[in-house]
């Protein structure tokens, strides 16, 4: 069963002017983190959907094999329009997805596998789970 995965590091701060990504935590990026932590669960496939000072952060995961998205809108959009963006540019036909904020960089590779192993859905993201599988066929778990 193939699996993807979507970073949503689109969004502007509000606490500061420097994208939250990119904020260094034990040596490296929350955003270095989190593409490790799902290159280790492991993935098919990672996209990271940008926006706020986009190519700041392009530049900062250009080497990273991982597929690149833009949200040129992130200031007039939605989370999951970001999450549709970044399903959008994937290149493996994924069976699930899996999808985390970038600012979130202390969920481990347990529990994405805990999640993909039980196929937990959260029942908040009905109307996300039924976009994602209307448009583009695979289950998807927020992370």
């Amino acid at each position: 069963m193939k699996t993807a995965a979507i970073i949503l590091a689109a969004g502007k701060p509000t606490d500061t002017r420097a994208p939250r990504p990119l904020i260094h935590i034990g040596g490296k990026s929350m955003l270095m983190h989190e593409i490790d932590m799902f290159k280790a669960v492991p993935v098919n496939e990672i996209a990271v959907v940008v926006g706020y000072r986009d190519s700041i952060v392009r530049t900062h995961i250009e080497n990273c094999g991982v597929t690149i998205a833009s949200n040129r809108n992130y200031n007039e959009t939605e989370m999951l329009d970001s999450v549709l963006l970044g399903a959008e540019k994937l290149k493996v036909r994924a069976d699930r997805l899996l999808v985390l904020p970038a600012d979130t960089p202390l969920v481990s590779e347990k529990t994405c596998g805990a999640l993909l192993d039980g196929e937990a859905f959260c029942q908040g993201y009905a109307k996300a789970f039924q976009l994602v599988m209307q448009n583009f066929g695979f289950r998807c778990l927020f992370v």
